[in-house]
């Protein structure tokens, strides 16, 4: 692998300059899947007249109708990570545990809501990105979302799946007595390296060159630079940069959700601009007056007002409205669309009544396979940051005991289940299969219960009930108006 020359040979500032640029081209499609996803700003043009009841004067906020969110939404929210699974062997009933350790990261570092982010960024963006480090107050762990904006990989040519470093750039006024003591505005340039961290800045982001070393501040002073990335044996860790990546298909960066459907949002946002200026023009009836003098003012279209005219030539009559049943199926149309391109179930973007049963399963069919096809590729990059997460703690000496990143470790991303669950139906079926014989423990695991906890539970519910029992007859009253005394008994 190709590194870099290390800091006592002379600064490529081409290759800094390169390292710094995250390609215009991705910015620009970054910035359009982020403004339909938000709805900020979808290009929808209005009229003048349109603008006057559909968009606020001066609002930030511009007008449209926006289903590209809940098209995202409804893929993100099915993709839940519920835990880790390794190889290890079990403890008599308890998992391993290192599995209950990964639990334990990733509780601290607040994954439940922040793999929502991951995921829903890179499904409409394309791609995001994750740091792991050390956390030396908690110590654990620590693992952060980055804006795929700031993060360029690297990847080989020759394993093109590799990633062999990974730049980061970003601007700030972080104080630094002795490289910024003014608090000047700087760009920032890390260079994640698998062996090392090369930290840079310079003062200005327009110019060529001008990169320095920078080494942020520890409680025992500056830190060394560049910042030592090995193992305790002297081995590379590795890159500490996860590229969440949807769709890619081999590529370098991911495919955003949307591409395929922006066009439909736009045709959408233009129908229903049509629709709102026939409702306004054309949806009542307008009545038309021939041979009537142009001053004459009884001729006002109000309940209860009778037009007529002393002119014999004067002639009246009505415009039917216009009938927008046209605008509201090709709306329609247009929306069916948008769900079949995207495999979304269209009761869950329009309402109304789910689909029960088989009805329901047909209609998610899609929608889960895409969840299913996306959770292989995820659950690959979220093993890889619990393995670093594993290494860094073995290295501080935080690991569970007897825990090792070896080859022959094994992690496995646990996933919540995608397909939509009909609780009374899911109870029906449990109670035939009860009847053909199957156990109840197995019906407890499928229901997602732990029958174990679920058995001392039941025998903490019948021991209350014995005790209930046993005060009701000390103190005579009445017992079978209990229904836990009338059970016990």
């Amino acid at each position: 692998m190709a590194l870099i020359p290390r800091r006592k040979q002379p600064v490529n500032q081409d290759f800094l300059d390169q390292a710094a640029k995250p390609g215009d081209d991705r910015l620009v499609k970054y910035a359009l899947f982020e403004d339909y996803y938000t709805g900020r700003d979808q290009g929808t043009q209005l009229t003048d007249r349109t603008k006057k009841y559909l968009q606020r004067q001066g609002s930030v906020l511009k007008w449209r109708e926006n289903f590209c969110e809940p098209l995202v939404d409804v893929y993100a929210e099915r993709l839940q990570v519920t835990g880790f699974a390794s190889n290890l062997p079990a403890q008599g009933d308890d998992p391993p545990a290192l599995d209950e350790w990964l639990d334990l990261v990733w509780q601290r570092n607040r994954m439940d809501a922040k793999q929502a982010v991951v995921h829903t960024a890179a499904i409409y963006k394309g791609d995001k990105f994750v740091l792991v480090d050390y956390d030396y107050l908690t110590g654990l762990p620590r693992v952060t979302c980055q804006r795929p904006e700031t993060i360029k990989p690297h990847y080989g040519d020759e394993y093109e799946d590799q990633m062999e470093w990974a730049s980061k750039t970003w601007t700030t006024q972080t104080v630094h007595p002795r490289l910024n003591p003014k608090g000047r505005a700087v760009q920032r340039l890390n260079l994640y390296w698998p062996d090392r961290v090369e930290k840079w800045f310079r003062v200005t982001r327009d110019s060529r060159g001008g990169w320095e070393p920078w080494a942020d501040l520890t409680e025992e002073g500056e830190e060394p630079w560049p910042v030592p990335w090995v193992r305790s044996d002297g081995s590379p860790r590795g890159v500490p940069v996860f590229h969440f990546k949807h769709r890619s298909l081999g590529a370098d960066f991911g495919r955003s959700e949307l591409e395929n459907v922006i066009p439909e949002q736009d045709e959408l946002n233009k129908q229903i601009v049509d629709l709102n200026m026939v409702l306004d023009n054309h949806a009542a009836p307008q009545r038309w007056a021939v041979g009537v003098p142009a001053d004459n003012t009884s001729l006002k279209s109000a309940f209860g007002n009778v037009w007529h005219a002393a002119s014999e030539d004067a002639k009246f009559g009505q415009l039917e409205p216009f009938d927008p049943r046209g605008v509201l199926d090709a709306i329609e149309g247009t929306i069916s669309r948008m769900a079949r391109r995207s495999r979304t179930p269209l009761h869950l973007l329009t309402g109304g009544d789910m689909p029960s049963g088989e009805a329901l399963r047909t209609a998610e069919a899609g929608l889960v396979a895409k969840v299913l096809a996306c959770q292989t590729p995820f659950g690959n990059v979220w093993e890889d940051v619990m393995r670093m997460c594993i290494l860094l703690a073995e290295e501080e000496g935080t690991a569970p005991a007897g825990v090792t990143i070896t080859d022959d470790l094994v992690l496995e991303t646990q996933w919540d289940d995608p397909l939509s669950r009909n609780e009374k139906e899911e109870a029906e079926t449990a109670s035939l299969w009860h009847d053909l014989g199957v156990s109840k423990h197995t019906l407890l695991l499928k229901a997602g219960f732990d029958p174990d906890e679920e058995a001392e539970r039941r025998g903490q519910e019948a021991d209350e009930a014995q005790e209930n029992l046993g005060v009701l007859m000390d103190r005579g009253g009445p017992l079978f108006n209990d229904p836990m005394a009338r059970e016990a008994a």
